[in-house]
C-alpha cells in the first residue's frame, strides 16, 4: 500500500504538517484524575475534583483539586507521637496549568501531570562484586 500524496488531496495531510501549524493544548483532565499540585517549591499529590470552563471544547479551563499534604514530622510536645499523626487534606481552587519558565522553574499554586520534571529518573546499581 502506498502513502497518499498530500499535494493531491489536502484532506489527507497529517495534522502535524498542516498549515498553519496546529496549536498545542493541555489535555483536559477528568474528575478524579491524579495530578500534582505545585506549592512551596515542591509537588504534592492531588486529585481533580472539578474542571471549570464555559465551553467544554475550549482550551481555557481551570481545575479544582483536593491536595494531600504529608504530616508534619516535627514533635510538637511530649504528648504527640509524630509517627501516628496522619497527613492533611487541603483544597485548591481555580488552578491554572503549570507552564515551565525559560529557566526551568515553575510558578507555585499551579497543577501539572506527574512527569520527569518533578519525578527524576533514578538508576539503581547493584553492589560491586
Amino acid at each position: 500500500m502506498t502513502d497518499p500524496d498530500p499535494d493531491k488531496d489536502p484532506a489527507d495531510i497529517p495534522p502535524h504538517l498542516a498549515e498553519p501549524p496546529m496549536a498545542e493544548m493541555v489535555p483536559r483532565p477528568i474528575e478524579v484524575s491524579p495530578i500534582h499540585f505545585r506549592a512551596h517549591g515542591r509537588c504534592y499529590a492531588a486529585f481533580v475534583v472539578d474542571v471549570i470552563s464555559e465551553d467544554p471544547m475550549s482550551p481555557e479551563f481551570l481545575v479544582d483539586a483536593v491536595v494531600f499534604a504529608p504530616r508534619d514530622r516535627a514533635r510538637k510536645d511530649r504528648f504527640s507521637n509524630a509517627s501516628k499523626l496522619p497527613g492533611s487534606v487541603r483544597w485548591a481552587n481555580n488552578l491554572h496549568y503549570a507552564l515551565p519558565a525559560a529557566d526551568g522553574t515553575w510558578q507555585d499554586t499551579t497543577w501539572h501531570y506527574p512527569g520527569r520534571q518533578c519525578l527524576p529518573e533514578v538508576v539503581l546499581r547493584g553492589a560491586d562484586a
